[in-house]
């Protein structure tokens, strides 16, 4: 459940859960740019405020018991803010291909703010049994029920779209996600692409790629990022066993590409620093967060 952010929550779990839930924390403020959405996701802030930006539209933000909504193969600028005596916390709920088709919304957005009224709040009750994999419950009832929260978001305004329709750059990206430390060479990508229906050449790959505006190594790159991103908003693994789960032999090496692309060093995350004044209440350049979303 990555805000990733976010991922964008951690992503590589049951294949057959129509929902995943997450938690994120952040002890530092701070803002990313171009973070990628892999999964549409909603966001629900439990202390601090996140700031959202998707280019072309008006930034949003949602304080504590609201929520944003963002759907999957997007890049947005994300800030999350701490209040003065505690850390930022989210939940993440990520939807997978395994929730359907979103609600038809006419001139729906694709990205909103969502307040968490009462019968949200419930929904959100039900949502977090449907994401859990050791509950008892049927495939069906855990599908009704994610359905349910993208009912919610529609009533918003918000669409998320088909949730199993994916470009290739996106199917990449996912792939990336289940095994970041993998050597992902071309080939490596060609037989994971193929396996799943898209089988094309090395020439087409790329073709297919630059047409979406990256490339392989761009991609493999940021996604290890934003995977060791989500890691350090949501779990309490050591920096360098994430360094290592991403792909990354060296510490400093991968703390060096982390603030390269991050704009502050991965022990922010965890440890309270005077990000809020560097950065401000507007998101102007990189410096933290994926929620998911996160």
């Amino acid at each position: 459940m990555s805000d990733h952010h976010l991922l964008p929550a951690p992503l590589a779990t049951e294949p057959a859960l129509p929902i995943l839930h997450g938690q994120v924390r952040q002890a530092s403020a701070g803002s990313f740019r171009r973070l990628f959405i892999a999964h549409p996701a909603l966001i629900v802030v439990r202390s601090g405020v996140k700031q959202i930006a998707v280019e072309g539209a008006e930034p949003i933000r949602a304080g504590v018991g609201e929520a944003v909504a963002l759907s999957g193969g997007t890049a947005v600028d994300v800030t999350n803010l701490t209040p003065p005596d505690d850390i930022y916390r989210a939940e993440v709920f990520t939807f997978t291909e395994h929730a359907g088709i979103d609600p038809v919304v006419p001139n729906a957005r694709s990205f909103g703010r969502i307040t968490t009224a009462a019968g949200v709040g419930d929904c959100l009750e039900r949502c977090r049994a449907a994401a859990d994999p050791t509950t008892d419950l049927p495939a069906a009832l855990r599908g009704h029920w994610a359905r349910e929260l993208l009912l919610w978001i529609a009533a918003a305004g918000v669409a998320l779209g088909d949730l199993g329709r994916t470009s290739v750059a996106v199917a990449i990206r996912r792939a990336l996600i289940a095994d970041p430390a993998r050597d992902w060479h071309t080939e490596a990508v060609l037989d994971h692409l193929a396996r799943r229906g898209l089988a094309m050449s090395a020439a087409t790959l790329r073709r297919r790629l630059a047409d979406e505006g990256t490339s392989l190594t761009d991609l493999v790159t940021d996604t290890r990022m934003s995977v060791a991103l989500d890691r350090l908003q949501t779990t309490a693994a050591p920096i360098t066993a994430i360094a290592l789960d991403v792909g990354y032999d060296s510490p400093s090496r991968f703390a060096a590409r982390f603030k390269a692309r991050f704009d502050l060093p991965p022990s922010a995350i965890r440890q309270r620093s005077d990000a809020r004044e560097r950065i401000g209440t507007t998101i102007e350049r990189d410096g933290a967060a994926a929620a998911m979303v996160e």
